[in-house]
């Protein structure tokens, strides 16, 4: 997996480049963020209060938004699969979360 951060001010794009079966661990924010695939296709769990929402996404598909402080995972379903993950830092991060990796705070 690589990954690719961009900041504009308050607004941070992270472009993840994925092969097949690699994934986006397990993980929350602080805040809410919009993903999309450009290229190829990929798994997407998200753990909400009550229950496990899993769904494919692929490119052309309409923006998933994950809401704040809510754990979710994505993993990639082909090689060369492309992932856009968008935020504004209108919340701060908790301290120690926040990294080139886009303020991704990752479970052990």
């Amino acid at each position: 997996m690589s990954v690719t951060t961009h900041r504009w001010g308050d607004v941070v794009a992270s472009v993840f480049q994925l092969n097949d079966r690699e994934r986006i661990p397990k993980h929350q924010h602080p805040y809410e963020h919009s993903t999309c695939v450009v290229r190829g296709s990929s798994n997407v769990c998200v753990w909400y209060p009550d229950g496990l929402v899993e769904f494919e996404m692929r490119p052309g598909d309409s923006y998933a938004t994950m809401p704040a402080d809510i754990e979710h995972e994505i993993t990639a379903i082909e090689n060369d699969t492309i992932i856009i993950n968008m935020h504004t830092l209108t919340a701060p991060a908790a301290p120690g979360t926040a990294g080139a990796d886009g303020g991704i705070a990752y479970d052990d």
